[in-house]
């Protein structure tokens, strides 16, 4: 019974072999993701991004700017978080919109971008804005030690 299934199975696997053509197809080797995140083109969200300046958090100056244009209750926002140091992404940063206890706000993971060595979060506006809305950082080391930091966002 093994037999006849395997060959029922060796016509199908011949016709795939010669249906390939005689020119291998080329696929680059990459032994390192970071290299291949590099290489990859991917959509560049860093356009139109303006600079909402420096904040200090866990005793680490922070660049950060804010894309997608001016925030607006309900939408998508783009923070781009650019750390002082480069460890490749190790570290976990999650961005918020809204007050410093979260209420009606979603937290949003950032990416690490290594073609810019920055990293980007997309995290949506709740609506209606609260009073003092602002851009919430937390960023997590390594070693899960935290620290949060805040800074205000440009707004419609």
């Amino acid at each position: 019974m093994l037999l006849s299934k395997n060959l029922l199975l060796l016509p199908a696997l011949i016709l795939g072999l010669t249906a390939c053509g005689d020119k291998p197809k080329e696929v680059p080797a990459v032994d390192n993701p970071a290299k291949a995140a590099d290489a990859a083109p991917a959509e560049d969200d860093h356009d139109n991004e303006v600079s909402i300046g420096t904040v200090e958090i866990g005793g680490a100056v922070v660049e950060l700017a804010q894309g997608h244009g001016k925030m607006k209750a309900g939408d998508e926002s783009h923070l781009v978080v650019k750390l002082p140091t480069n460890d490749g992404g190790a570290t976990i940063v999650r961005a918020w919109v809204g007050t410093s206890d979260r209420t009606k706000s979603l937290v949003a993971k950032g990416t690490y971008a290594a073609i810019h060595d920055d990293y980007d979060v997309h995290a949506d506006a709740p609506d209606p804005l609260p009073e003092g809305v602002q851009w919430w950082i937390e960023i997590e080391k390594p070693d899960g030690t935290k620290a949060v930091g805040s800074a205000n966002p440009i707004l419609e």
